[in-house]
């Protein structure tokens, strides 16, 4: 009789031991694939924020070039001045 309950005490930890070692792996399968999900979405929001900037600094570039087509020809109002 005391066999059978050292038995049964060695099968329960047993079952404990593998029903904790299952709960770890997936949640070690959860944390990885969370991980990778906010990885993926980090890396989206990079590329849009890099699209802004590269676009804005094309704004910009655009609004300096139309400045500078727009300028008054200052040697010519000097001539003209004369």
């Amino acid at each position: 009789l005391l066999q059978v309950r050292e038995q049964q005490k060695y099968i329960a930890l047993q079952i404990r031991q593998k029903v904790k070692q299952r709960r770890e792996e997936q949640l070690h399968q959860i944390e990885e694939a969370l991980r990778a999900q906010w990885q993926k979405t980090q890396n989206q929001k990079m590329k849009a924020l890099e699209e802004l900037y590269l676009s804005n600094l094309r704004a910009i570039g655009e609004g300096h070039r139309q400045a500078k087509e727009n300028e008054p020809d200052l040697e010519a109002l000097a001539k003209k001045a004369e």
